[in-house]
């Protein structure tokens, strides 16, 4: 369930962007995402100078997670749905580290209070 929701989500971001994504996987899911976005917002158009070529500054991708511990905490009594849960934002968080060169900054915050 929480696979398809992030699918989802990922999908909801990339269709009024144009960008079209895998469902396959959430790690190519993501890399379709971000990559397509990184690769959108860089579409570079050289202005000729007198003397060189000057093109826009390299734009990466801001990633807001919001509520990234919701799943596991609001299924705290589920066992098995929290180790489900764990397991697909295991498996979607790992394909962030592929992404590093398309990526400015991840900002995640969370539900649960540290203590």
């Amino acid at each position: 369930m929480l696979k398809k929701q992030l699918l989802h989500s990922l999908q909801k971001i990339a269709k009024p962007e144009g960008i079209s994504i895998s469902d396959l996987t959430l790690d190519v899911a993501l890399s379709d995402l971000v990559e397509g976005l990184y690769d959108k917002y860089n579409n570079f158009k050289s202005t000729a100078g007198k003397d060189q070529d000057i093109q826009e500054p390299v734009r990466r991708v801001v990633i807001l997670i919001d509520e990234y511990d919701a799943p596991i905490i609001d299924n705290i009594d589920n066992p098995e749905m929290v180790t489900a849960n764990q397991e697909t934002l295991h498996d979607f968080y790992r394909g962030f580290k592929k992404l590093d060169d398309y990526i400015h900054f991840i900002f995640v915050t969370g539900v649960s209070q540290a203590g």
